[in-house]
């Protein structure tokens, strides 16, 4: 197994500034301020997935897996526009 970094940073091009996001298999979230609010919300939202027991269809031979789709407000995608 290898370790994958899934937290990441960009520049914004309209102002300038560096944002700070995390991706799962779910897909992109953020942008936050920096590394560390990051990887909190990237620890919060692993928590919530288990949690709430969506393996993200990992589970092999397992048949009707459930996803959880309800939103959820802590990790809405929040642009700046």
């Amino acid at each position: 197994m290898f370790d994958v970094e899934r937290v990441f940073s960009q520049r914004n091009p309209q102002t300038g500034l560096m944002e700070w996001f995390f991706f799962a298999r779910e897909g992109i979230f953020g942008p936050f301020s920096n590394k560390e609010k990051s990887t909190e919300e990237l620890n919060a939202f692993i928590k919530n997935c288990i949690k709430n027991g969506d393996d993200g269809g990992r589970k092999a031979g397992v048949k009707n897996v459930k996803l959880s789709l309800v939103p959820m407000r802590e990790f809405a995608f929040k642009r700046k526009e």
